[in-house]
């Protein structure tokens, strides 16, 4: 008989099931293979560090418990992608490619463009949804703001309510890419159910600290979010952040500082833009 092939999720910088259109999309499609791959090339690189690989697997162990509830298993792979794919499709047969865009480096962007001219070779489709405020190919950068403005207002993507798993050999989650540096004493931990939290204690409590206490050093810590590494490795969508944000605001009738949250979002997503663009 025949496997059925996979329908891969790439986790990539979407380290959630909420509110995640590639996810949903997968599931939607057939047997599912969710992974995530600690590309050894990307981890040696001089821009990653011990603290931040600590991060992700932090969230990925949340990752990993989120998708059990759904039946489904995370495989974690250390491997070069563009190998790992092949030899899944040689193995199993891959239907279908699913992930979030990313914005990284040269490093990942080298990576994504090998595997597109593979999937290509292969007629294979790799689908690709935005998650952020980066637009891709845009060529007139005074319409980025409506386009940000949308993909905020769009409803949140419904978690699937079927899932069928693919039965590989499991890859665990405990082991760490090759990496330099030290584990930072007072860093932030990582984790879908901490990002909520944090995100919560911001909304209800610090942000009333957020305007006058932003630009200080001895005030930002107990003023400012501390959202930055949940929305760097996606263990929270933008759109949920924004969203929280407005409906928050409404409910105190505050949306002067809503405003200058937003504000403050989109000057960080038009920074990514410029250095995407130069």
């Amino acid at each position: 008989m025949a496997l059925e092939p996979l329908h891969v999720v790439w986790f990539k910088r979407d380290l959630r099931v909420k509110d995640h259109a590639a996810f949903a999309a997968a599931c939607a499609a057939g047997k599912v293979l969710p992974m995530f791959v600690w590309a050894p090339q990307v981890w040696a690189a001089g821009d990653a560090s011990l603290s931040q690989a600590m991060f992700v697997r932090e969230c990925l162990q949340g990752l990993a418990a989120a998708l059990q509830t759904l039946g489904l298993q995370l495989h974690v792979y250390h491997h070069d992608p563009l190998l790992l794919l092949k030899r899944l499709h040689e193995k199993y047969g891959v239907a279908g490619l699913y992930s979030h865009e990313e914005t990284g480096n040269d490093l990942t962007f080298q990576i994504d463009k090998q595997v597109q001219a593979w999937c290509r070779q292969q007629g294979i489709v790799w689908q690709e949804w935005a998650q952020n405020g980066v637009v891709r190919r845009l060529a007139d950068r005074q319409q980025w703001q409506s386009q940000w403005e949308r993909r905020m207002q769009q409803p949140l993507v419904a978690l699937p309510t079927r899932c069928v798993g693919a039965q590989l050999p499991h890859h665990g989650l405990e082991q760490l890419p090759k990496v330099a540096g030290i584990e930072q004493s007072k860093r932030q931990i990582g984790g879908l159910g901490l990002a909520e939290t944090v995100m919560s204690g911001f909304l209800q409590q610090r942000v009333q600290r957020y305007q006058g206490g932003l630009s200080s050093p001895l005030s930002a810590l107990q003023a400012c979010s501390r959202l930055s590494p949940y929305l760097a490795w996606g263990a929270l969508s933008l759109r949920m952040l924004v969203q929280a944000t407005r409906a928050s605001a409404r409910k105190r009738l505050n949306m002067q500082i809503c405003a200058e949250i937003c504000m403050a979002l989109r000057v960080v997503c038009t920074g990514i833009v410029i250095l995407c663009k130069s």
